[in-house]
């Protein structure tokens, strides 16, 4: 029974029960695909990735952590209705068994700072998301509209050239202007472009804020769990590796190329009467048009690396809060020879240990090694031949709180 229950504990727990620790996302090969997400949405998916696997996590932690509950209790209630109704020792002894045994599996493979490692880490990750997702929303949001200025600009730029031509051979004061218009607004449409592409050139800067909290999120959490843990374990490092883009060229790039327009407008055109050039007008003003709409329909975002550094800086797991471990009762222990004493741990997180600081004092014992419910004992012999000697009491894992007292023999 004490086998089948282990086996039910450590299977339905699944993964954690045997590494609980959190994994690092892999990055994938950059996608060939244009419609594919950029940088900043591949490092979301990596974040998305993690947030899944905490949560599966929580989810087998709190199974496992189930059903050492209900062995616990099938195990207790069993023990205590067959002595009720006198049964075999075996079978009380059978039943005391199983359920110490399912408490034991639920305190080794589902410890209570497993779920709050867990549960911490998922509430930082939120936290990133809430504020990244937003940014790479926006920057998906421009792509189709830069991708149509960028197309509009070629167009207005071949319809330009035709103008330009026809101008030469028919020049007309219609068209001259049609011209110096469609050159404002091409260099309009060019400032946007190198604002645009300077946007997009943040991403990296931009995932890579991403992915470094991520890691220390991770890091934080594996961090717990090791401390957590009945035994220790290795913690990945943390990725340092930040970035930023400046955007300082472009109030340049803008002033030239307006420059530029204006200058046209200096250059004399030749009186010219008739419409031999309306087709032409009417073409490049349809270009000037939707040109003007491309610039317009991108949306104007204000985003800096530095201000989502700051935000995610505030995505935290949180520290561990320290435990703390006392003896009931309080104060050293005398004993004397032929005596037992009791004595329990107060606080912390079972199981717990307590181990003599030292050579033992002959004829004194110290029992059990390890102890789920906190109870130890103290047994003088008929040899005990008094003395002094400190006992450290502890819990059972990497990081634990303890507490040291003397025993005195009387």
């Amino acid at each position: 029974m004490v086998t089948a229950l282990m086996i039910i504990v450590l299977g339905v727990g699944g993964c954690t029960a045997f590494n609980p620790h959190i994994s690092y996302p892999k990055r994938s090969a950059p996608a060939a695909v244009q419609r594919d997400p950029g940088p900043l949405g591949q490092a979301l998916q990596r974040l998305h990735s993690s947030r899944e696997e905490l949560e599966n996590a929580l989810s087998e932690q709190t199974t496992i952590r189930s059903i050492s509950n209900a062995g616990t209790f099938a195990g207790t209630l069993g023990a205590v209705a067959a002595g009720l109704y006198r049964g075999s020792r075996d079978l009380i002894v059978g039943f005391g068994l199983a359920g110490g045994s399912s408490f034991a599996a639920g305190q080794v493979y589902g410890p209570a700072g497993y779920a709050d490692a867990y549960r911490a880490g998922l509430g930082a990750l939120n936290c990133v998301d809430s504020a990244a997702s937003p940014i790479s929303a926006s920057l998906d949001g421009m792509r189709r509209p830069t991708a149509n200025l960028k197309e509009a600009l070629g167009d207005l730029d071949l319809k330009l050239k035709d103008s330009r031509s026809q101008q030469g051979k028919k020049p007309s004061r219609g068209l001259g202007d049609a011209i110096l218009k469609a050159d404002e607004i091409k260099a309009r449409a060019r400032t946007t472009l190198v604002w645009a592409d300077g946007i997009f050139a943040l991403e990296h800067p931009l995932a890579t804020q991403v992915d470094v909290a991520l890691s220390g999120i991770i890091k934080a959490v594996n961090d717990r769990i090791s401390a957590a843990q009945p035994d220790p374990a290795t913690v990945a490092q943390l990725v340092r590796s930040v970035g930023q883009l400046g955007l300082s060229g472009i109030d340049k790039a803008q002033t030239e190329t307006l420059a530029k327009a204006k200058e046209i407008r200096k250059i004399r055109i030749p009186e010219s009467t008739g419409d031999a050039n309306e087709s032409y007008i009417r073409e490049l003003n349809n270009e000037v048009e939707r040109t003007k709409q491309a610039i317009e329909s991108i949306p104007k975002l204000e985003i800096t690396v530095e201000a989502l550094r700051t935000t995610l800086s505030a995505c935290r797991v949180g520290d561990i809060a320290a435990a703390s471990l006392s003896k009931h009762p309080a104060g050293d222990i005398e004993i004397a020879k032929e005596q037992v004493v009791n004595f329990a741990v107060k606080g912390g997180q079972p199981p717990y240990r307590a181990t003599f600081l030292g050579s033992p004092l002959k004829g004194l014992d110290l029992s059990p090694v390890v102890s789920l419910d906190g109870i130890f004992t103290l047994r003088a012999d008929k040899d005990f031949s008094g003395g002094e000697v400190s006992v450290e009491i502890g819990e059972l894992k990497s990081q634990p709180a303890t507490h040291q007292f003397l025993v005195k023999g009387k």
